[in-house]
């Protein structure tokens, strides 16, 4: 149905006052409003500032997904990067070289120290024993078990060097761990336990090994994810600082090793450990780049991610996918020219206690207070669409809230390829949970990206099979566009 538009006989009321009023005015009058509209036009289609509040612009970064490919295939055959090894700094001058090669400037690594543990040498074994349970049975050889696949060394375990059979341990069943009294008839063995959801977290597991004298302790994996056939896990343990960590070893199996073990010390087998895993002074490594600003340089911009893997696997999500993200994120915002430093860090340390991203705030605390202007934290933005396609990006400053779902909308519309993914936006205060957390703690706007999670995670099974640097693409192009925004901001 269409309108009928009425002549000036059939209106009533403001509009006929509208058109009296107007009529009254003399000619100079009207044309002087004429020119003033038509001005405001003008301004407004040539945009000047001020005058009408507009939309931010927005120069979407590009991401190359072969390339980034590339580099998650280079550090998937590099292996593990645990803190302090020299994977970790093979990593990190990998990401120096590329650095250079696209002609970022001030590329460097950086080096703290760090008390930490090294997993040297780590042996398990069944092993049966006579009717007395005084000898191994002669014939019988020990069965072992495969390290990283069958159990994984939880954080600062103790070591065990064995010499004979004198070592090995009788196995004490402390149920799901929730029993005091089954803890305390657990001294000078090795306690094996379940998990479920009443169990305690390493640090207070740990603390009653050694509150009640164990020899050892061994937690079987009922948790899952079953995807992943209950798998080991990698925890790290955190005492207090001045606190000795009880020198016994400490393991985590998957449900399989733990049913067998269980059902076997039924039957008199002992377990049999022989493990090297040495308290240490290691370097933790920080790589760093630069793209220097053209007028305020002191000024920068931080876009940051953890280098570092678990000990037993090669942690192509968790953070792998951080640290390519962040690494193609840098190539493109290479050719640009901000007013404001954009700065690049990939943090050694995370996975066993945020240790690089602290120790790199606190050598740079006066520079970040002052000049800082924002940190972006990419911790497993990886999305995998077989177990959903969502993602999140968390933000402690509610400004950057509306334009990260802006840049979002910009960049989905902008590749269809990118428009299926389906991204949340949330505040959070950011002082937990990844390397935006120092940040965040000395006051500084933070936000944290990351994709659909990874239930391999902390197990051998985190591998390149995982990974989808499509995904990778939507969250380096949203990071690296708002960087760049703020970069040329103010």
């Amino acid at each position: 149905m269409s309108e009928e538009i009425p002549t000036p006989a059939q209106e009533s009321g403001p509009v006929r006052g509208v058109r009296a009023r107007w009529a009254r005015l003399p000619k100079t009058w009207k044309g002087a409003l004429v020119l003033a509209v038509v001005g405001l036009v003008v301004a407004a289609s040539l945009g000047v500032p001020g005058l009408f509040p507009s939309k931010p612009g927005y120069r979407i970064i590009g991401f190359d997904i072969d390339r980034a490919h590339a580099d998650h295939v280079w550090f998937q055959e590099l292996g593990p990067r645990m803190t302090g090894t020299d994977a970790e700094l093979q990593g990190a001058e990998y990401i120096v070289a590329q650095l250079r090669a696209a002609g970022l400037k001030n590329t460097h690594i950086e080096e703290y120290d760090l008390d930490l543990f090294a997993v040297e040498r780590a042996e398990v074994s069944l092993v049966q024993y006579g009717p007395a349970g005084y000898f191994p049975r002669p014939m019988g050889a020990p069965q072992a078990f495969t390290h990283t696949v069958d159990y994984v060394v939880q954080g600062f375990s103790g070591s065990l060097a064995w010499s004979d059979f004198r070592d090995d341990l009788s196995v004490h069943d402390l149920g799901n761990g929730t029993d005091n009294a089954s803890w305390a008839a657990a001294a000078g063995r090795c306690g094996v336990m379940w998990n479920d959801q009443w169990t305690a977290g390493n640090n207070q597991l740990f603390r009653k090994a050694k509150e009640n004298d164990l020899a050892a302790l061994a937690i079987q994996n009922r948790v899952g994810p079953p995807e992943t056939d209950y798998a080991p896990i990698f925890k790290g343990t955190y005492f207090s600082k001045g606190e000795v960590y009880p020198e016994i070893p400490f393991i985590e199996m998957s449900k399989r090793m733990g049913d067998e073990v269980l059902a076997a010390a039924g039957n008199g087998a002992k377990i049999r450990f022989d493990f090297d895993i040495p308290k240490t002074t290691v370097q933790v490594r920080v790589a760093v780049g630069e793209v220097p600003g053209t007028e305020r340089s002191s000024r920068y911009v931080l876009i940051g991610a953890h280098m570092d893997t678990v000990y037993n696997g090669p942690g192509a999500v968790d953070n792998t996918s951080g640290t390519v993200t962040v690494l193609e994120t840098a190539r493109n915002l290479a050719k640009e020219r901000p007013k404001k430093t954009i700065r690049f860090a990939w943090f050694g340390g995370e996975e066993v206690g945020l240790h690089g991203s602290e120790l790199y705030a606190e050598a740079h605390a006066e520079d970040i207070k002052k000049n800082l202007v924002f940190m972006e934290n990419l911790d497993m933005p990886n999305i995998d669409p077989p177990r959903g396609l969502g993602g999140w990006i968390g933000t402690n400053d509610n400004a950057s809230l509306a334009h990260y779902k802006a840049i979002a909308s910009q960049v989905q519309k902008g590749d269809a390829r990118l428009a299926k993914y389906e991204l949340t936006f949330s505040y959070s205060a950011m002082r937990i949970g990844s390397d935006q957390a120092p940040f965040a703690e000395m006051g500084k706007k933070v936000c944290f990206a990351a994709g659909s999670g990874c239930l391999e995670y902390h197990t051998y099974l985190d591998d390149i099979s995982h990974i989808n640097t499509e995904s990778e693409a939507l969250f380096g192009k949203i990071i690296g566009t708002y960087a760049l925004y703020l970069a040329d901001a103010g």
